[in-house]
């Protein structure tokens, strides 16, 4: 697969790259169809902030690649967003609308490879269970344009 690699500040890399596979019997495998460029990303490509390599992207949507024996009710072709953290809704701070403070919620574990950082800047990303099974994963709606959906 393609994908754009974060190899220091303001130095980034187009790469073929291996696609990742299902390693856990949870995980979901999405082809990314459309990725937004958020100001978070231009921040950490421009600033010392992450050690590289990494692939940035988070604002992803796109179709199910391939799921995991144990994952339902996903299903290969499926139009998803995927979210690359979500809070733990039982904590202290999400109990009270803090959701940013939450420490599940600061675990960005979505990868196209190397560190978890997202991974929508690359042609696949692979989706951890923890994310499938609380809500990550979210269907588009048909006339809903893979565009407009990785708004959420």
């Amino acid at each position: 697969m393609k994908a754009q690699v974060f190899r220091g500040v303001n130095q980034l890399s187009y790469e073929e790259l291996p696609i990742p596979t299902l390693t856990e019997v949870d995980e979901v495998l999405v082809q990314v169809e459309v990725v937004g460029l958020c100001q978070s990303d231009i921040k950490k490509i421009r600033y010392p902030l992450y050690e590289p390599p990494r692939i940035f992207g988070h604002e992803t949507a796109g179709v199910i690649a391939a799921v995991g024996e144990q994952v339902t009710p996903w299903q290969v072709g499926q139009r998803v967003v995927v979210m690359h953290h979500i809070p733990c809704m039982r904590c202290g701070y999400c109990l009270n609308d803090n959701f940013s403070m939450c420490d599940v919620y600061k675990n960005i574990s979505t990868t196209a490879g190397f560190n978890p950082s997202g991974g929508g800047f690359a042609e696949y990303v692979l989706v951890p269970g923890h994310i499938v099974r609380n809500g990550g994963l979210i269907p588009i709606p048909d006339g809903v344009s893979f565009e407009e959906a990785s708004f959420v």
